[in-house]
């Protein structure tokens, strides 16, 4: 059985979109904060005077938010994320719809898998 009929039976998302979710309303957070907490700079960081070495650049977690945004820049979402409620009707609230997951769970524990 492939997992996209799992999820269809059981009305459970993937765990990555769950994942990219979160990552982004933890952005949102970490945008809205003041500018001198660390989280904020955390950022805006780079290291003075390190190279990368040659090869594939590693990804790190700007990178990877980068992505999530998709055809958004990231001074755009920083004014996006300014006005809390429009960034949440943008992405949702994740601890909403695991608690529904989990309900949603619990009622299928006889579902034979």
């Amino acid at each position: 059985m492939k997992n996209d009929d799992i999820r269809k039976k059981t009305g459970l998302r993937k765990l990555e979109d769950i994942i990219k979710e979160r990552r982004l309303r933890w952005l949102g957070h970490v945008l809205r904060i003041e500018d001198s907490r660390v989280p904020h700079q955390a950022t805006q960081w780079e290291l003075k005077g390190y190279t990368r070495e040659p090869g594939r650049p590693r990804v790190n977690w700007t990178d990877i938010v980068k992505r999530n945004l998709k055809n958004m820049q990231w001074g755009e979402a920083k004014e996006l994320a300014a006005d809390r409620t429009e960034w949440r009707q943008r992405w949702p609230n994740a601890s909403n719809r695991i608690r529904d997951e989990q309900n949603r769970t619990d009622r299928m524990q006889g579902w034979p898998g």
